[in-house]
């Protein structure tokens, strides 16, 4: 990424609208060769893991993980921080009409690489939060 060197920033774009006051996450940033939309990732999840369904577009989440192990207790862990929600659409999926969330979620590469292999993990949690 560009670093601490706000020069260093130049020619850089947003990739979604920024809030007055609102952090600027590297997520939200597209570097000079890259298109000025997100790259997005999407996520569907049981309403009970995402919020109960209330997160909409602008809204930060952090992303847990939680695995079970064969042998021991489950653990969570933080994947990542701060990230911000491009889309969510609350709805029923599946044959037993579960009630789900799905998400758009902007990514740049590592963060995508992190969610997908977290999605193999185990299961997902979202948590609001506001910075």
């Amino acid at each position: 990424m560009a670093g601490d060197d706000a020069g260093a920033l130049a020619g850089w774009t947003l990739a979604s609208p920024l809030a007055p006051g609102e952090p600027l996450v590297p997520s939200l940033l597209r570097a000079p060769e890259r298109r000025a939309r997100p790259d997005v990732l999407a996520l569907s999840l049981d309403f009970d893991r995402a919020v109960l369904g209330d997160l909409q577009a602008g809204d930060r989440i952090d992303v847990y993980v939680t695995a079970t192990p064969e042998e021991g207790a489950p653990t969570a862990r933080l994947v990542t921080a701060d990230v911000h929600v491009v889309s969510a659409v609350a709805g029923q999926a599946g044959m037993g009409g579960e009630e789900r969330v799905d998400l758009l979620l902007a990514v740049d590469d590592d963060l995508a690489a992190a969610l997908v292999s977290a999605r193999s993990e185990g299961e997902i949690d979202l948590v609001r939060v506001s910075r």
